[in-house]
């Protein structure tokens, strides 16, 4: 065999190494792209957002819909209030001309009728006192009869406005207005005719207070046997009937839809009367009314809290069918069988249980109510990014979960 030159003998010693490192090169990389084939996963969101899956892949995130409906949510805020009494019926019985005090028939928290004996005076009148007498009952006379003028007059007025209510040309807190008047005037002539029955009485010696309404005694402020001279307050009624709660309340915040007072262990429910009109000290005072049967309880001057409900119109939907992406809150539609569209939503109210949407849906969409949370995150392993609708953001918001 001849021999090979010494060049020629590092070639074939070289040779097969390149074509080697070529071959498995070549089959790395052929091996590589089988892998990346066999694990890379199914791209299921198109440029659109719209999600679109099997019916295998459905089933394995346990995804539920139903239809979206037309309704509204019960939201709740509290506010805080002050008893009022309505005119007339925070009554004091007073001595009307000097005498002592002999006789003292009740005590705090009693309930009484109109006329019942609350305590008897002892009147010492002389002929000056008597002349006095006499003079006193004559004035009451006028005022009893100008007390009756006043009293038709407010009520031809409340009349008038409540026709004006009716169409419009008056709003309700006129018409609560006028009825203060005619609770007013009405107190009036009564304090005045009792007033008269008094003093036809003080001739006969001794001289009984008695109620002039209906009420519960909350305040006596003699003893027996002091003198008290005219005027003096001896015991103070308060009438059964409804009382007003004056609500503070920002000035542009909406009058609520109902109105429930934390009192007497229980839960009152209340109406609007009427809305402020004047603010002050940077607050709104709206006028509430308890009924009589629910006002109990509720003294004059005492602080109370209320809770003020609003029905909120929307979409109403489960609360678990919204989920957050960023700063924005997302529902998923199903277009199509298996087939889901993220779709930005405005959230306007939340009870917890259910939310009302005010932007995004219409009524009788299907959505995912179940597995929202499930989809959103399978879409964000598959295409990270993939989602990033626009429209209105909750953040901060009163609506927000």
């Amino acid at each position: 065999m001849r021999p090979m030159a010494l060049g020629q003998r590092r070639w074939r010693h070289r040779a097969p190494w390149p074509m080697v490192a070529l071959l498995l090169v070549g089959g790395g990389c052929r091996g590589f792209h089988g892998e990346e084939e066999r694990t890379a996963p199914r791209a299921r969101v198109d440029a659109s957002g719209e999600v679109a899956l099997t019916a295998e892949e459905v089933a394995a995130l346990g995804l539920a819909t139903e239809a979206a409906e037309s309704g509204s949510i019960l939201t709740a805020r509290t506010r805080f209030g002050q008893v009022v009494a309505q005119a007339g019926d925070d009554v004091w019985v007073t001595a009307p001309l000097p005498a002592r005090l002999v006789d003292l028939r009740v005590s705090l928290g009693q309930t009484v009728e109109a006329g019942a004996t609350l305590a008897t005076l002892d009147p010492s009148l002389d002929a000056v006192g008597r002349a006095d007498l006499a003079v006193r009952r004559e004035a009451l006379r006028g005022e009893q009869d100008a007390a009756a003028a006043k009293l038709h007059a407010a009520e031809v007025e409340l009349r008038r406005v409540s026709k004006l209510v009716e169409s419009g040309l008056a709003t309700a807190a006129d018409r609560a207005r006028a009825e203060a008047a005619v609770a007013s005037a009405r107190a009036r002539l009564t304090e005045v005719q009792h007033s008269d029955r008094t003093l036809r009485t003080y001739v006969s010696g001794h001289l009984p207070l008695t109620a002039p309404v209906d009420g519960v005694v909350v305040e006596v402020e003699t003893t027996i046997g002091k003198l008290l001279p005219q005027g003096a307050r001896v015991v103070r009624l308060l009438r059964q009937g409804p009382r007003w709660v004056d609500l503070a309340v920002p000035p542009e915040e909406r009058t609520g839809t109902r109105y429930e007072i934390e009192a007497c262990g229980d839960t009152l429910p209340a109406r609007l009367a009427a809305r402020g009109q004047v603010v002050h000290d940077g607050w709104r005072s709206d006028r509430l009314v308890v009924s009589a049967s629910d006002s109990k309880c509720l003294a004059p001057g005492r602080f109370v809290a209320v809770a003020v409900r609003d029905a909120i119109a929307g979409v109403v939907i489960p609360r678990s069918a919204v989920v957050r992406q960023g700063t924005k809150w997302l529902a998923f539609v199903e277009t199509r069988p298996h087939t889901f569209v993220p779709r930005p939503v405005r959230i306007a109210a939340d009870d917890g249980r259910r939310v009302a949407i005010a932007e995004g849906l219409s009524a009788g969409e299907q959505v995912v109510t179940v597995g929202a949370a499930e989809l959103l995150g399978e879409i964000g392993f598959t295409r990270p990014g993939a989602l990033t609708p626009t429209g209105p953001s909750t953040a901060g918001g009163r609506g927000e979960p």
